[in-house]
C-alpha cells in the first residue's frame, strides 16, 4: 500500500496479489464491518463486506460501517425469515443497540388493497419491512451525515427505505413499502441491529458509502 506522493490518499489497495478497487474513488464504495454480532445462527463477512448470515439467528449486529468518511450511505438488505414477521432496525454504537428516537412516515401497499399511510413516532426501532412475509427486499438510503463532527456519526440522521415484502409463492399479503426515516436522540453511531419481530432471520447484507467529493 503506498503514496504516490507524501500526504496523499491512498489511491488503491492490493489484497492477495490482486488490485481489489479503489479505496477513496468516487461514486459507491462497500465497507466491510469492523464487527458482527448474532443471536444464534452463523454470521461472517468477505474481505470486501458482503455479510452473509446463516442458521437460526434471533438478531444480526453489523458494527463499525458509518463514519465521517461518509456523509451518505446505501444499505442492501436480501433478508429471510424462518416464519411471517417483520424486521426492526437499530442504530448501534459498537455492541450498543439505541432504544429511542425512532420517527418514520409509510405508504404501503398491500395484495390489491388501497394503499395505506402511518406515522410512527418515538418508537424503538425502525420497521423496515413491508409485511410480516418470509422474503424481505429491502433499501435504505441514510443521508444528511455530519462529516465534519468526531469518529462517529452524529445524529441525526435521516433517510428512506424502500422495501417489498413476500411468500413463495406470493399470495394476497405481498407488499410494497415506502418509508420516510428519521433518529434523533442518539450521539453518535457506527453500525446497526436487525430484529425480526418473530422467529428467526438470514441472509445477505450490503453497506456501502457515498464518496461525494
Amino acid at each position: 500500500m503506498t503514496l504516490v506522493n507524501p500526504g496523499d490518499k491512498i489511491q488503491s489497495y492490493v489484497l492477495n496479489d490482486n488490485l481489489i478497487g479503489p479505496a477513496n474513488a468516487f461514486g459507491l464504495v462497500m465497507i466491510a464491518p469492523t464487527g458482527l454480532q448474532t443471536g444464534g445462527g452463523t454470521i461472517s463477512s468477505t474481505p470486501l463486506g458482503k455479510v452473509t448470515v446463516s442458521g437460526l439467528s434471533s438478531l444480526v449486529g453489523v458494527i463499525g460501517v458509518f463514519s465521517p468518511v461518509y456523509e451518505n450511505y446505501l444499505v442492501k438488505l436480501d433478508l429471510t425469515t424462518d416464519t411471517n414477521a417483520g424486521i426492526n432496525m437499530q442504530m448501534s454504537f459498537g455492541n450498543v443497540q439505541l432504544a429511542s428516537g425512532y420517527d418514520s412516515q409509510v405508504m404501503a401497499g398491500v395484495g390489491t388493497s388501497t394503499p395505506v399511510d402511518n406515522q410512527v413516532l418515538a418508537s424503538g426501532s425502525w420497521p423496515i419491512a413491508a409485511a410480516s412475509q418470509t422474503i424481505h427486499k429491502i433499501t435504505l438510503d441514510l443521508h444528511c451525515f455530519d462529516s465534519t463532527r468526531g469518529s462517529v456519526v452524529p445524529a441525526p440522521i435521516y433517510g428512506s427505505a424502500t422495501a417489498a415484502a413476500m411468500n413463495n409463492p406470493p399470495t394476497s399479503a405481498a407488499a410494497t413499502a415506502v418509508r420516510q426515516l428519521s433518529q434523533s436522540s442518539a450521539l453518535g453511531f457506527d453500525g446497526f441491529y436487525l430484529t425480526p419481530a418473530a422467529g428467526h432471520i438470514s441472509g445477505v447484507i450490503r453497506v456501502y458509502g457515498l464518496n461525494n467529493g
